[in-house]
């Protein structure tokens, strides 16, 4: 079995969706693999794998016969850690006691992570701080009635009475930093809108197609309706759909904006440039530059925001960190000469903060210094 294969094996591993017989196999060509990619690595490479190994068996109390033969998954994950050279993988999943998961010094000063909060504006410009109302009917605006649903999700329902009078006018739906939110559009299209992002869509699809605005990122579940298209619009781009689930990524602060398709089909349009995904891809269109590019790309780790998790494969620091900014609602200040290295695994992002910095120090290529809502990146 080639690393490669195996890094996709494990990663279903440490996600719960791997197969008994996939189990097996991670466990069978795990020692095979180790001896094998050992004999690839320089003494830093060897030194690094000693220090997260060690890292993990502080993190979970455990010395290192223990971890081999009572915690087998464990030692794998240490295993895959010492044996990638391309990147440097790291996983939350580490058991032990809760307090031992991240240094003193990161959980005295800790930051808690995101949740549920956004700002409705309506139509004739007033504005509703979702947090602060209770489960319930909002506003009726012209035959659409707005509905905050008791897991905190906002619901348009429009009345088969409603529909000859329903509204024409736009409402706007906005993250704050430290923020997530799931609305329901009039049509039944899902939207789950990230942190600092926005959502700008008609109370009602009354015109031949159902348009909206999107700045930010946001995961996109549209309602089928082959007679009236659904089209997304961010900078300088055009999606248009009938009825699929995908993923935009367009922040003002990432240097590429990226439409990820998980099901059905999109049409993305740029500076006249055009093309159909399919399910996989990903089109990327990088800033000051015309057209994009259409790359077969990890879906899962463009959605995992949405299911809960940082996910990352290959990731510089600064793009982690701008991730956290976001999320955490706090400034990264970084220190010359952080680490140049690339990173990959899963992290949850319902944690404090101190969780994901505390499996990134386990690299031993980094360290971090939490002052207020301010990090310090440090050599």
């Amino acid at each position: 079995m080639k690393r490669s294969e195996y890094l996709i094996l494990f990663e279903k591993f440490l996600a719960g969706e791997a197969s008994e017989e996939e189990i097996a196999k991670v466990m069978t060509y795990k020692d095979d693999l180790e001896l094998a990619e050992a004999k690839e690595m320089d003494a830093e490479e060897r030194e690094r794998g000693a220090r997260i190994l060690s890292g993990l068996n502080e993190a979970t109390g455990h010395g290192a016969r223990s971890v081999r033969y009572h915690n087998t998954w464990l030692y794998v994950a240490a295993t895959i850690l010492v044996l990638l050279v391309t990147g440097i993988y790291l996983w939350s999943n580490i058991s032990g006691p809760k307090e031992n998961n991240a240094s003193y010094a990161l959980r005295n000063n800790d930051v808690k992570p995101g949740k549920d909060k956004a700002v409705l504006k309506l139509a004739n410009g007033k504005e509703v701080v979702l947090s602060n109302q209770s489960s319930g009917t909002l506003v009726n605006q012209g035959g659409i009635t707005v509905s905050k649903e008791k897991n905190g999700s906002l619901n348009y329902i429009i009345s088969s009475a409603g529909k000859a009078n329903a509204t024409s006018g736009y409402n706007t739906l906005t993250t704050p930093r430290g923020a997530e939110y799931h609305i329901t559009l009039e049509d039944g299209t899902k939207v789950w809108l990230n942190s600092a992002s926005t959502l700008k869509f008609p109370v009602a699809f009354t015109n031949k197609e159902r348009r909206v605005q999107i700045a930010g990122e946001a995961y996109f579940e549209v309602a089928k309706n082959k007679h009236k298209p659904f089209k997304v619009v961010f900078n300088d781009q055009e999606i248009e759909v009938i009825g699929t689930h995908f993923n935009v990524n367009a922040y003002d602060d990432e240097p590429d904006a990226k439409t990820t398709l998980l099901e059905g089909s999109v049409k993305v349009t740029r500076n006249g440039k055009k093309q159909v995904l399919t399910p996989g891809e990903q089109a990327v269109s990088t800033r000051n530059q015309r057209g994009f590019t259409v790359n077969k790309v990890d879906v899962q780790e463009a959605v995992a925001w949405k299911n809960g998790f940082f996910q990352f494969r290959n990731a510089s620091l600064v793009s982690i960190m701008r991730q956290a900014s976001r999320w955490y609602d706090v400034d990264v200040v970084y220190e010359k000469g952080f680490s140049p290295d690339e990173y990959g695994g899963r992290v949850t992002k319902y944690k404090n903060i101190s969780e994901l910095l505390n499996n990134l120090e386990l690299t031993g290529t980094v360290h971090f210094r939490l002052d207020g809502r301010r990090i310090i990146v440090m050599k």
